[in-house]
């Protein structure tokens, strides 16, 4: 069977999420500034080493208002201590459970963002720089971020099972209302894609892209009923769930 890396943004304050870590590969834990408390981030990060998860960490804007959904207007200056403070809690509260801290993923909007905009870009690189340790940072592919290179930082170009893709083979907007996939099976047929190396837009072009994760959203319940589609699902196909 070839390994697929299905990963989910958790701690997030969805009641069920203890229901979705046995089932994936990896988690990303929101770590203070979209949503997270010191509690909530213990609590995820026991949950995944208990089910031999990889943990994340998944810092944002410092705008619980918004959940990180919207850019936000700070200074360079402002951005680069939240996310410095972000990250640096939760390397402490992985060294609280000895935990080993696997990757990074930028949350929402910064997300989107950095990986068109060079100057953030180059910031968020700097502050996962300064944490001076190796990692693992989830990315769009030809995101920005992909240009600043580190003998400790290793990037996975990542996917996403749930949402479409436009024309120019960037995430359909969520505003649209073909943005997202919403039944396992649509779900099953792009992660099936893009453990072949395809992403296919909503009017059928095709690019050739290696990826190394795909995320699911976990912000609805049938999350579980997805992800238990494709480990029913995957191992038809010579696929399973990297565990």
């Amino acid at each position: 069977m070839k390994p697929i890396n299905i990963n989910c943004d958790l701690a997030e304050g969805y009641e069920y999420e203890s229901q979705i870590m046995p089932l994936i590969s990896s988690c990303n834990i929101a770590c203070g500034g979209h949503y997270g408390t010191e509690t909530s981030i213990k609590k995820a990060i026991q949950q995944a080493q208990q089910h031999q998860v990889k943990i994340g960490a998944h810092p944002s804007f410092p705008d619980k208002e918004n959940f990180g959904r919207k850019l936000m207007n700070i200074s360079s200056q402002e951005l680069r201590l939240s996310l410095s403070a972000q990250l640096h809690h939760f390397r402490e509260l992985c060294q609280d459970e000895d935990a080993d801290w696997h990757h990074i993923k930028f949350h929402g909007a910064l997300y989107n963002h950095l990986a068109k905009d060079k100057d953030l870009a180059k910031l968020c690189f700097e502050v996962i720089e300064d944490l001076n340790r190796e990692v693992v940072v989830f990315t769009l592919p030809e995101s920005e971020l992909l240009n600043f290179k580190s003998d400790k930082i290793k990037y996975w170009v990542e996917g996403f099972a749930d949402r479409t893709y436009a024309d120019d083979f960037s995430l359909t907007p969520r505003k649209f209302s073909n943005a997202m996939h919403d039944t396992s099976k649509a779900i099953f047929n792009q992660v099936l894609n893009l453990a072949e190396a395809k992403i296919i837009s909503t009017s059928g072009k095709i690019k050739k892209q290696t990826i190394d994760t795909i995320c699911l959203h976990s912000d609805s319940k049938l999350t579980l009923n997805h992800l238990e589609y494709l480990h029913e699902q995957l191992p038809k196909f010579g696929y399973e769930i990297e565990r």
